[in-house]
């Protein structure tokens, strides 16, 4: 008897989060205006990963205090100061936002990867400033242990320094056989969540952009050509080049973004090609970074590497995806023409059930046999948001939330009340997000994994 009653209490326990957290997701589809979004499949996923999000929130509102003081100076040009092991543990339990009001984004709309939809209007960041709102680009990440000068952050000023950082700790070197730099290859793969780091990287490191495609199928509806089912090809730099960014939009419609009331004396963006669109694209970078990327004190160069062309050619490839199970069926190739022999890392929103059980299977990868590659499943360190609340709280900064997915934090172009994109604005948290997995691939790569046959992964 005793047992039915508790199956019962259970049960009707169940029923009740349920039913709460049915109230949640569709009080967030209501907010960002999603329930006449095209792709519901990837809806549900994104409103997954922020209702995530917003109990991180809730819960960096219970322990917000950290000791501000910025000594990171100190470490400065200091050799005898070391570099901080960036873990994915730490970035989970150190991780922390420093004010700086000088700081000032390094990056704009016109940013040729950074989606239209991302940007925030000048006149709502005229309005945040006038309501006394903090602007996130004043907010720098980094470790607690390097705000305490016990270390110093990586260097992080450019793919091929962090990529180098990374083959150093693991005893790799960074030329061929042939005396040619060697080639590393990122793969990137989920929601735009992550697309939107992903394109941070054109806008953070676009002095050392080398290349850049995009892979558009004429099946896609978006795109208006008279062939079908088959797949072609923009080079990026040369688009860009000639005149644009790929604004993820048709040409005729990049106007919608920049209403006139939001935008005085903006003007729009040039794409000097119909449609583009980053869903399945790729980025490679080479050599040092002629400007101050680098965002997080770590001035102190590796001195042992003096030449570009000796460092390390970094890809990154980035494919959209949602419904792993239903849309990557068994024989489906890799994006960007990749091989899993040719991938060193993955960066992944998916979980490493969907991507060991379904997506590697699915597409020719064996744990067994793909002893170099390593896999970082983001999500527990793609709490920037949550990250971000605790240090406006720490300050004593206002902070207008809306259910605690801050519109502070997110894009406005269209409007600038509390009714925001879905997406975080750009430059912000992408960036912040970029940055720190670049820290952990210097740095952290070499302890706190688990293993899948001869696969590394963290989650």
């Amino acid at each position: 008897m005793q047992y039915h009653v508790w199956l019962f209490v259970i049960i009707a326990l169940c029923m009740t989060l349920c039913t709460l957290r049915a109230n949640e997701e569709e009080k967030l589809k209501a907010r960002f205006d999603l329930n006449n979004a095209s792709r519901q499949g990837a809806v549900k996923e994104a409103i997954d990963y922020l209702l995530t999000q917003e109990g991180a929130n809730n819960a960096s509102l219970t322990n917000f205090s950290y000791d501000t003081t910025d000594n990171r100076q100190k470490c400065i040009n200091d050799k005898n100061c070391p570099v901080c092991t960036v873990t994915f543990n730490k970035i989970k339990d150190e991780g922390v936002f420093v004010y700086d009001q000088k700081n000032e984004p390094i990056y704009d709309d016109k940013c040729f990867s950074m989606k239209l939809r991302y940007h925030t209007a000048p006149e709502c960041i005229k309005r945040e400033d006038e309501e006394g709102i903090k602007q996130i680009t004043k907010f720098r990440w980094t470790l607690q242990s390097a705000l305490d000068a016990k270390c110093r952050m990586p260097d992080v000023s450019s793919p091929s320094i962090v990529l180098s950082s990374f083959m150093n700790s693991i005893n790799e070197s960074l030329i061929d056989s042939g005396g040619k730099a060697k080639k590393k290859t990122i793969l990137m793969l989920g929601l735009s969540f992550i697309a939107q780091p992903y394109q941070s990287l054109g806008c953070l490191y676009y002095d050392t952009l080398v290349d850049s495609f995009t892979w558009l199928n004429s099946g896609d509806k978006r795109v208006k050509r008279s062939q079908k089912n088959t797949t072609f090809t923009y080079n990026l730099h040369d688009m860009v080049n000639n005149g644009g960014k790929c604004t993820g939009f048709h040409t005729e419609n990049i106007s919608d973004y920049y209403p006139k009331h939001l935008h005085p004396n903006v003007d729009l963006p040039k794409q000097s090609v119909p449609f583009c669109s980053l869903d399945h694209s790729m980025m490679q970078f080479q050599g040092k970074s002629t400007k101050n990327v680098d965002r997080i004190y770590s001035k102190i160069e590796n001195s042992d590497i003096v030449n570009n062309k000796l460092l390390p050619q970094v890809i990154f490839c980035y494919q959209y995806t949602f419904n792993v199970v239903k849309n990557v069926p068994r024989g489906h190739p890799l994006p960007c023409g990749l091989k899993w022999d040719e991938i060193d890392i993955v960066l992944s929103i998916e979980d490493s059930n969907t991507i060991f059980n379904t997506y590697m299977p699915h597409t020719g990868g064996d744990v067994n046999k793909l002893s170099k590659l390593k896999i970082i499943f983001i999500n527990k360190i793609y709490s920037h948001e949550a990250m971000l609340v605790k240090a406006y709280k720490n300050y004593n900064f206002t902070l207008p939330l809306k259910g605690l997915l801050s519109s502070s934090f997110r894009a406005k172009f269209k409007e600038c009340g509390a009714k925001s994109d879905i997406h975080y604005r750009m430059p912000g948290i992408p960036d912040s997000a970029a940055i720190t997995w670049l820290s952990m691939i210097a740095t952290g790569m070499t302890e706190g994994y688990k293993t899948r046959g001869a696969v590394q992964y963290w989650e």
